[in-house]
């Protein structure tokens, strides 16, 4: 079990003097003999991660340890890591505790995240890139096919289906050595639906240093708080549900659905948001006259990198006023498939299949987790609810629907019939009302088959709703 993750002996650390109350606070004993620090059995070695410095024996590797900077401690005698040294370049050499949270020898865990249920999810780096990292480690519990191990041959058989930019990928997974328990690591995301809808002015001061640094912005930080929480411009059904974040969520709800897979148990918490800076990466064109030239010159930074900006194309067109009847730049870049973005990109994706469905596996012994249920997000499981389990995704996606818009998380049925009858029927009018009343309906046999079903009849109210207002 997760909660099984303690020290078995003596865990010393290298903990500085003005650290030493934290470290007492943590648990940590002073080891008045070798006037150190450390963790007794029966902790979570993750709780002392910023003072993990010493080795386990490997008195044939001595020679190596040295050279790579590693000191010896008389009083204990063994081998160390100064704090000017990355500990994690020692791995090879760290004590059994400390190995409980490297994984494949690659991604290492720093903090805890989440917990509870079965499963928690560790903050981490991929010590091959030092990229940000998630780890997801799951309770084993006492049954080798229990219901964990069901929930992670669940999720990882999704994810190994599912490639798409709206849903979160994998970049690992395994049994661990040291413990037994099933992992998946993905990317790390900054942020869930549920950080914005509670507290969108954290997640905005958050962004606000990046958006100055790459665009020059000449606003406040409070103006800026005020532009993004107030805007009023623009259409806020079409900027959500068309290219916003439902939109993605729908997108990469739908290509599961294409797979065979529904969710089950979409809800803000389960909704990942991310932003991006993408440098530019158009090379230096000052001295090329030649527009076709400065075209092959993106071309080729494109295919390297994988994309281009919008400010690399503009940068490439120069200013020929003839461009338009001479060259079409982004025309030329679809064909090559290169992707064109904006310098900021806001990514929205779909995580968390632990309690997903494979329909393609029907008739095959598959332990489904039908009750497992977050309300409001998804129905009740009635009798007459487990026949209808493809229009859960849909009906999750109407509550999330009428969150974003109405800016408030309901909590019961009632809050979701009192947001839907009020201030949303107010900004989407009698249609798009109507048409999220039937995703959300309490009778499923009046919802919208499956969430492809959904997607359809949106993008035709869209079209509508697009064509009235001139969008």
């Amino acid at each position: 079990m997760i909660g099984s993750i303690v020290t078995l002996e003596n865990l010393y650390l290298n903990v500085p003097f003005e650290a030493k109350d934290a470290a007492k606070d943590a648990g940590a004993k002073w080891d008045a003999s070798s006037k150190l620090w450390y963790a007794p059995p029966g902790l979570d070695p993750l709780g002392f991660r910023n003072w993990w410095s010493f080795l386990r024996p490997a008195f044939a590797d001595k020679d190596r340890i040295k050279a790579m900077g590693g000191k010896f401690h008389p009083g204990i005698k063994a081998w160390y890591v100064p704090a000017k040294f990355d500990y994690d370049e020692f791995r090879e050499w760290w004590p059994k505790d400390c190995l409980k949270y490297l994984f494949n020898d690659r991604f290492t865990a720093y903090s805890r995240m989440t917990g509870g249920g079965q499963s928690s999810v560790f903050f981490g780096y991929d010590l091959t890139n030092n990229a940000e990292c998630a780890i997801k480690l799951y309770d084993q519990g006492d049954e080798e096919d229990g219901e964990t191990t069901v929930a992670f041959e669940r999720e990882l058989d999704a994810l190994l289906q599912l490639d798409h930019p709206n849903i979160l990928p994998v970049l690992d997974w395994g049994r661990h050595d040291h413990s037994g328990q099933y992992f998946i690591v993905s990317p790390w995301m900054r942020w869930t639906l549920d950080d914005l809808l509670n507290d969108a002015e954290t997640v905005y001061r958050a962004v606000y240093p990046m958006i100055c640094e790459n665009y020059e912005l000449e606003m406040s930080e409070d103006g800026f708080l005020n532009f993004m929480i107030n805007d009023d411009s623009g259409d806020d059904w079409l900027e959500a549900s068309d290219e916003g974040i439902l939109g993605d969520v729908l997108k990469g709800l739908s290509y599961a659905a294409d797979s065979s897979i529904i969710h089950r148990d979409i809800k803000p918490a389960n909704i990942f948001i991310d932003v991006l800076y993408n440098a530019d990466v158009a090379p230096d064109l000052d001295d090329e006259p030649d527009l076709e030239k400065r075209l092959e010159a993106l071309i080729k930074a494109g295919k390297e990198n994988g994309y281009v900006t919008n400010e690399d194309v503009a940068y490439a067109q120069g200013e020929d006023e003839e461009f338009d009847t001479a060259l079409n730049f982004y025309s030329d870049l679809i064909m090559q498939n290169i992707e064109v973005r904006d310098r900021l990109t806001d990514t929205t994706l779909v995580a968390d299949f632990g309690a997903s469905k494979n329909w393609s596996l029907e008739g095959k012994k598959q332990a489904t987790m039908v009750h497992l249920r977050t309300e409001p997000w998804t129905p009740p499981r009635t009798d007459a609810e487990l026949f209808f389990e493809r229009t859960w995704d849909g009906y999750a996606w109407g509550v999330l629907a009428i969150a974003c818009l109405c800016e408030e998380i309901p909590e019961t049925r009632e809050d979701i019939d009192r947001l839907l009858d009020g201030r949303f029927k107010e900004m989407v009018g009698e249609n798009l009302w109507e048409f999220v009343s039937r995703i959300v309906h309490v009778d499923p046999d009046r919802r919208p088959a499956d969430i492809k079903a959904v997607a359809d009849e949106l993008a035709k109210l869209n079209d509508i709703r697009r064509e009235a207002i001139g969008a």
